[in-house]
């Protein structure tokens, strides 16, 4: 089996550094979500990020997260601008951010 997941826009896009706020995801096979991760893309060559379970299917192509604290990702990362990459449980998946496309970006403010 072959899973399809992408994201095509996150809504808002940005949000306290704090975290705590809700954002929307909208994309393909979100259904599929295992946990939602902000931080560096799975092709950076030093990943770090910060994953989290905390959110709602909504339907095939909309969920809803609730964003976790970023100040110790900033701080490591050095820039408030992240990725947000999607991951499949059953087969480790993950959405590459490799563009660094706005549409898969999170800025913490």
């Amino acid at each position: 089996y072959t899973y399809t997941i992408g994201l095509d826009a996150v809504t808002p896009d940005s949000g306290p550094l704090s975290g705590g706020n809700k954002v929307t995801l909208q994309g393909v096979g979100l259904d599929s979500l295992s946990k939602v991760c902000f931080g560096t893309s799975a092709t950076d060559p030093h990943p770090f990020d910060i994953c989290t379970k905390k959110f709602t299917v909504e339907s095939h192509d909309l969920a809803t997260v609730v964003v976790p604290d970023g100040s110790d990702l900033v701080k490591h990362l050095g820039h408030k601008t992240v990725d947000v990459v999607l991951e499949v449980a059953e087969t480790g998946y993950r959405t590459l951010a490799s563009t660094h496309s706005p549409q898969d970006r999170y800025t913490y403010k």
